[in-house]
């Protein structure tokens, strides 16, 4: 259900990066009052002015593109199931294009699809870990390294979280009652004492890092239509990325040679 992977990020790396900043934006996600779904002309329009190699905007391109955001909105498919992809994928209002015709009304749909099934995780996620899950029942779980499998139905996709927190809650608990020579400590009744405590640690996680998506700074609908930009950015070239502003200034601060810091670092847990 939820793929591991490994990556080690070098911002020194000898790779060339296009950084696409349109004026026209002005504002970053914490102000701009705006809706990004009408930067998408512009950022194909500077793309195609200064691209080396530009990419036609055709149905294979879109819906390249569209598998792309998809990818960008739901990567380890923990939220989406095959339904909602081909409604995404699907998206056409008298043949009109998703991207170069009607990109509001195809964004707005896509967030309410997104949000909804954000909100129906949320609260299933919640009823799971409300009480104990059957530890006596034998289950497989698979991690792939490959592109995530969407599940085919809503049966599957319930089934997948239980024994996906299944999971989770032995990894926990492991992790708690082992010593450095991995052998538990604790004998087999004390589990039902912390089965408890980490259901309720998974479930503020879980909720926190749902919540978190839901409620972007930047707001929901805007956040949705930056993944749209930067597939589009992605489609025309691996090593494009779009940068709203607050991206662009970040990344401008971690790669500038002087750096001004007040020596104080915050980091936020899964309790916040």
């Amino acid at each position: 259900m939820i793929k591991l992977t490994s990556q080690s990020t070098n911002l020194k790396a000898y790779s060339f990066r296009f950084l696409f900043f349109l004026w026209g934006l002005i504002l970053s996600f914490t102000s701009y009052s705006g809706n990004y779904c009408t930067e998408i002309p512009k950022l194909i329009h500077q793309l195609n002015t200064h691209h080396i190699s530009p990419v036609a905007i055709n149905e294979n391109s879109e819906r390249e593109i569209l598998k792309l955001f998809i990818n960008e909105l739901d990567e380890h498919a923990n939220y989406l199931t095959q339904a909602e992809l081909k409604s995404i994928l699907g998206f056409q209002i008298k043949g009109r294009s998703a991207i170069t015709d009607e990109p509001c009304q195809f964004l707005q749909i896509a967030s309410a699809i997104f949000k909804r099934r954000l909100l129906f995780t949320d609260s299933l996620v919640a009823l799971l870990l409300s009480k104990p899950l059957d530890f006596k029942k034998a289950d497989t779980i698979f991690f792939s390294g490959d592109t995530a499998t969407y599940a085919g139905s809503e049966k599957e996709f319930i089934n997948r979280w239980r024994k996906w927190l299944k999971y989770q809650i032995l990894d926990e608990y492991y992790e708690i009652k082992t010593d450095s020579a991995n052998n538990l400590l604790a004998p087999e009744g004390v589990f039902a004492e912390q089965e408890v405590f980490i259901r309720k640690k998974l479930s503020i996680k879980y909720h926190r890092k749902i919540n978190k998506l839901l409620q972007h700074p930047g707001g929901f609908e805007n956040y949705v239509s930056y993944l749209l930009l930067n597939a589009i950015a992605l489609r025309f070239d691996p090593h494009t990325e779009f940068f709203t502003k607050e991206i662009k200034e970040n990344f401008e601060a971690e790669t500038s040679p002087v750096l001004l810091s007040f020596g104080i670092e915050f980091e936020e847990n899964d309790q916040g």
